[in-house]
């Protein structure tokens, strides 16, 4: 679940206060100072949250907008110079942002490390692609089969995340056109058969025979240890599946409750 809106937060406060909010509510430490530092380097115009939820609940704040040349700024002053030459090397537009996960970094090593994102225009998707198996070429290559299935101009965001040795993670998200291209990407990915996945192919996508929803926007990765990563843009869907019915589903907890409500009143949705 995630809430996205341009930074119109409740009057008197930042993203950096809503995300320590969102931390006490699941229960997971928050680096206010880093965040705020990174808030005011970026002066964000939107604000992203993301959840996991679960026995082990964890979330993610994305701040950014269209201004490359402040993230380059906070990236100077994180000292990060891995995601440095990665900014550079992008040659690209769209939205870029910085991001951090809440949890603990001695627990979760993860938690501690700067997240990158970059998002461009459908025109846009190939150049990102040619750049950033440029950039990391050794970390592109799960990419390659993607790129064949969705097409390469379907280049849609980057994700990396930043560890001691550098960048550790990066993802490439395609844009999955329509339901015949899911289910080749389904039979490569061989995913077992559950209720969530049902829940998530069938219920929200409407991947089913005679399916008369129209087909929603839906990105596609390669993720960490060659886990594949679906992400669901419910944002403009008219058809989408309230949050309500999502939670009551997952069987969600007290606190994923707790933290839709506190997103839903900080964002513009």
């Amino acid at each position: 679940m995630a809430r996205r809106g341009k930074t119109g937060l409740r009057l008197g406060e930042s993203a950096a206060q809503i995300t320590e909010q969102l931390g006490h509510t699941l229960g997971l430490p928050v680096d206010r100072p880093r965040l705020q530092r990174l808030e005011d380097a970026l002066a964000p115009s939107l604000a992203d949250w993301s959840l996991r939820l679960g026995p082990r609940p964890g979330a993610r704040v994305l701040l950014g907008g269209p201004n490359p040349q402040r993230t380059a700024r906070a990236l100077t002053l994180e000292g990060d110079a891995p995601l440095q030459r990665l900014h550079h090397m992008l040659r690209v537009g769209g939205e870029v942002g910085l991001g951090l996960s809440l949890g603990d970094a001695a627990r979760r090593p993860e938690a501690g490390g700067l997240r990158y994102y970059r998002v461009v225009p459908p025109e846009q998707g190939y150049e990102l692609y040619l750049c950033a198996r440029e950039a990391l070429p050794a970390r592109t290559d799960d990419a390659t089969a993607l790129a064949t299935i969705c097409g390469g101009g379907r280049c849609a965001a980057l994700s990396a995340l930043s560890g001691p040795d550098g960048v550790q993670e990066l993802a490439l998200y395609f844009a999955v056109a329509d339901p015949p291209t899911l289910i080749r990407i389904l039979e490569r990915a061989m995913l077992p058969v559950s209720a969530r996945a049902n829940l998530f192919f069938k219920g929200i996508l409407g991947l089913e025979p005679g399916g008369a929803r129209p087909w929603p926007r839906l990105w596609v990765a390669r993720g960490r240890s060659g886990g594949w990563r679906f992400l669901y843009l419910s944002r403009g869907d008219a058809h989408r599946r309230t949050d309500a019915v999502l939670l009551e589903a997952t069987e969600a907890g007290e606190p994923a409750w707790a933290a839709r409500d506190l997103l839903i009143g900080a964002a513009e949705i």
